[in-house]
């Protein structure tokens, strides 16, 4: 307890915050750099992506390669950090930094922003 200047004593009270966890979202940047490495790596055995948008995941990516009909790769942002899964054997690939990173996991395709 702290005490004022007429030595009476006064209760300082932590101030509760209000904590909002970051949580990453596909932008539109996002979308034009997902659609030129597909572009980039349908001779490397990529077929499509889907953007699902009604995934419990919020802004979860599938990605299709030739060899399957299931999509075979899920890349879904996760606090500041993208998570790819690869989805036929239910397996977390890593965590990355960014969205282009993740993709270079699958296919390096396109060179990496810095």
């Amino acid at each position: 307890m702290l005490r004022n200047s007429s030595s009476r004593p006064f209760a300082v009270k932590a101030q509760a915050h209000n904590i909002v966890p970051f949580r990453q979202k596909i932008l539109p940047r996002h979308k034009d750099y997902l659609s030129q490495w597909l572009e980039a790596g349908l001779t490397m055995g990529l077929l499509d992506a889907l953007i699902d948008p009604l995934s419990p995941k919020a802004d979860h990516i599938l990605i299709w390669v030739r060899e399957n009909t299931e999509p075979a790769y899920a890349v879904s942002p996760l606090g500041g950090k993208w998570v790819l899964t690869d989805r036929l054997n239910e397996y977390e690939l890593g965590r990355f930094s960014s969205l282009d990173k993740a993709l270079n996991k699958i296919r390096p395709v396109l060179p990496l922003h810095h």
